[in-house]
């Protein structure tokens, strides 16, 4: 019977990180990508990664309606450089603040001057490691006049098999 043990990792893990920060010309708004992780095991179905997360600050004075106005996952084989290459733009299935939602939204409000965790819900996409390929999503945000992309990058692992000897 097979278990599962000595994770590779993905050599993007030890690379700067893919992730960006995005900022509004006035400062009111900015979008931080947060690195996920996701796993599959070598030779089985690819790792299935349906989100990404962003930290998100308001310094407005009144509330904003936030929303998503596009996804693109992106892919790359180069260990050096962030994934460039687009390989799907799925459709947002909604946001969900980390306070408080319990079901997502097509839309949030951010609370004046207020840090927020998001979590932006697509379906998922397939992404399977096998040397220096790294994944990213690039996500763009509005909120009023403000439209901001940021990217979010999401480490694969894989996981080898391995058998127990008897």
């Amino acid at each position: 019977m097979p278990i599962f043990t000595g994770l590779f990792l993905s050599v993007a893990m030890a690379s700067p990180s893919a992730s960006t920060t995005a900022s509004s010309e006035d400062s009111r708004l900015t979008v931080t990508g947060i690195d996920g992780h996701a796993r599959h095991t070598h030779g089985g179905p690819p790792a299935a990664i349906g989100h990404a997360r962003f930290q998100i600050q308001w310094r407005g004075e009144q509330p904003v309606r936030l929303t998503v106005t596009h996804v693109d996952f992106l892919i790359g084989h180069d260990c050096e450089h962030p994934p460039a290459t687009v390989s799907s733009s799925p459709k947002v299935g909604g946001l969900i603040l980390a306070e408080g939602m319990v079901e997502s939204a097509k839309a949030v409000t951010l609370t004046p001057n207020s840090d927020n965790q998001l979590t932006v819900g697509f379906p998922a996409v397939s992404a399977y490691y096998t040397h220096c390929d790294r994944f990213a999503f690039r996500v763009t945000f509005q909120a009023d006049d403000l439209a901001l992309t940021a990217l979010a990058e999401t480490n694969v692992m894989r996981v080898e098999p391995y058998d127990r000897p008897r």
